[in-house]
Order: structure tokens, then sequence, then C-alpha cells
């Protein structure tokens, strides 16, 4: 994250994605060296009208050409050699061992023809000619074309540049992505703006990834970017800044207790509803729905209004607004709720 623009009202940030970037690269490198290296054209030819009979072996990849020439008569026998699970054909000369066609073939039987081609000819000396192709590149042509397919999409996919504008006297907060395809802005109210925070993923193996995320009053996380990165202590001095920067509390990375705390204070707030009277309980209700209503895009209102019908036991009404729930704290990566709310509707599921 660098700094573009910086006074005591107007800050702007900006957040190259360096490692997706390296990733394409090195993806669609690796997919063009393989493309370039190893699609290639072997053939084996001997010819009997010329004196002395010669046999040729050449390859022919995209940029680069091999020839070699050996004498008919010098050809002993032939030999199959195993590496892993590839076989290779090599020719038995007075002079050492030459392979007929220089590339690993994982077929067995393709190779056992190759022999029995090659000791029919020798023993049958009224044959003139005597032609085996072996062409790789299909095969290579689509290894090197899927890992450049990978890095090209992963460059499209998560190789945007965000900016972060953010004018204290506009009371607002702009996060623009600039990609291969033009950009997309979203705009946010700065009050609406409870902390600026860190998103934690944990891989299989134990390694932490980060990215920043706006964390909304409405309990609603807006992530900066789609993917995670390493760099904690970059990642967390940007937050600090921006949180400084707009009087914010500053909210420890990866709180996990605070998804837990926002539901406590939720669940104890909507279980009162059945201890009030029919007319409080239908004013909240009523307020509830209203929330949705203004932002049906907001997870904390679809839950806590979807959580009021559930527990005023009407799961009909109720299963939407849950299941909308469900999908935005998805997004936001709260899993915690997402379980939760998960375990609700199966248990509206069962009752119905």
């Amino acid at each position: 994250m660098e700094f573009i623009q910086e006074n005591h009202s107007h800050i702007t940030l900006r957040l190259r994605p360096w490692s997706q970037w390296f990733f394409g690269a090195i993806f669609s490198s690796v997919g063009l060296l393989v493309v370039i290296s190893y699609t290639q054209v072997n053939t084996f030819s001997c010819h009997r009208e010329t004196t002395p009979a010669t046999c040729q072996i050449s390859s022919k990849g995209l940029f680069w050409s091999k020839h070699q020439v050996i004498t008919l008569k010098d050809i002993q026998g032939t030999r199959t050699i195993r590496n892993s699970n590839s076989y290779r054909l090599l020719l038995l000369t007075n002079k050492g061992e030459v392979s007929p066609i220089p590339a690993d073939v994982y077929r067995r039987a393709t190779v056992a023809n190759w022999v029995q081609e090659i000791e029919l000819f020798i023993k049958e000396t009224e044959r003139q000619n005597l032609l085996i192709e072996y062409d790789s590149r299909w095969f290579f042509v689509l290894v090197g074309g899927f890992l450049v397919s990978v890095g090209l999409s992963e460059a499209v996919r998560a190789g945007k540049v965000v900016v972060c504008d953010i004018d204290k006297t506009l009371g607002q907060l702009t996060l623009t992505k600039y990609g291969f395809f033009g950009k997309s802005q979203a705009e946010y109210r700065t009050r609406d703006i409870r902390a600026v925070t860190l998103q934690n993923s944990v891989s299989s193996k134990g390694r932490s990834t980060y990215r920043l995320a706006l964390f909304m009053h409405s309990g609603e996380y807006i992530p900066f970017t789609s993917y995670y990165s390493q760099g904690l202590l970059q990642n967390q001095s940007a937050a600090n800044i921006i949180n400084q920067f707009l009087n914010l509390q500053s909210i420890p990375e990866n709180d996990d207790l605070m998804p837990l705390k926002n539901f406590v204070s939720t669940f104890t707030m909507i279980a009162g509803l059945k201890l009030v009277s029919q007319q409080k309980r239908e004013d909240k209700l009523a307020d509830l729905q209203q929330a949705v209503i203004n932002n049906c895009h907001d997870a904390e209102a679809n839950y806590q209004y979807g959580f009021a019908l559930h527990i005023l036991q009407r799961h009909q009404e109720a299963q939407p607004f849950l299941a909308e729930a469900k999908r935005l704290f998805g997004l936001a990566g709260e899993q915690q709720k997402v379980q939760y709310i998960d375990s609700l509707l199966q248990s509206q599921n069962r009752k119905s």
C-alpha cells in the first residue's frame, strides 16, 4: 500500500497486486516455455535406394531443428528403456546407442510397434523405405496453454489496482478498482464505517494470509481485494493509518470474538420480543423490516429480521431473509455467522 496524496483532509492510497502479477507471470512464462521447448515433431526415416543405405533422425520444434544420419548397416538391434512412467526407444549401433525418436513416450504399445517396424525393415531387404513419426505438439500445446490461461486468468481476476480515496470534507471513502477491462467504483459514507481492519485466511498448512476490509456499523465487512496476501505488518500499518486519519477505533486484526459479540447482542435483543406486548413486538418487527427495505444488501439487517421471525416461529417468512443473510455473510468471510444461520435453516427444515 503506497500513499499517493496526503493532507489534513484528504488521503489517497494505492494497492498494487504484486503477488498476483508475479504468480500470473510465472505460470504464463512456464506455459510459453513448455510450448516453445517441447512442442516438436520427431521422425525416423530409412532409405535403401541411397548408397550406402542410410537412416535419418530428425527433430523439429518451433524455432529449431536437429538432424542426424546413420548408416543402416550400423544398426545392430533395438532396446527399450523405462524412466518412471515413460519409455524411450534406443538403436544399438557399432558406435553406441542412439534414440531414433528422441522423446519420452508414455504408451508402451507405441514403442513396441516402433521396435517391430524397425526390426522388420532390417530383415525385409526388399523394402526400400521406412518412416516413423511421433508428433507431441498437441499434448504440450494443451499443457502450455493451460498454464498460460491459469496465469492470465489470475492476473485478470485478482490483478486489479485498488485506489482508496478518503475525503474528510465530503465524508466519503471511495474504492476504485482498475483492471484489464476497465474500472469499478464504490462509495461509502465515512460515518457508516466503524473501522478498517484485517480479514485472515488460514491455509491447510496453517499459513495465514490477510486482506484489508471496511468494518461497517451494520456488521458488514467490505474487503478491499478479492484475494488474501502475505504481509501482516504492511496491511496492519495501512489499516492503522486510515483509522487514525478518520478518528476510528482500531480493531485488532483477526478479532474472532467480534462476530460472536455481535451475535450475542443480537440474540439478547431479539429474544426479548417474546416478553413484550403485542404492540411493541409489531413495532420492533416493523423497524427491523424497514432496515431491510432501506438496504436489502445489509447482511446484519437481513439476519436480525429473519432471526426475529424465527424466534416468533414464523419460519416460512424468516427463511428468505436468513438465506440472504447467510449469502452476504459468506461473501464477507464471516464463517461463524454463516454456520449459525445454516443451523437455523436446517432446524426450520426439520420442523417443516
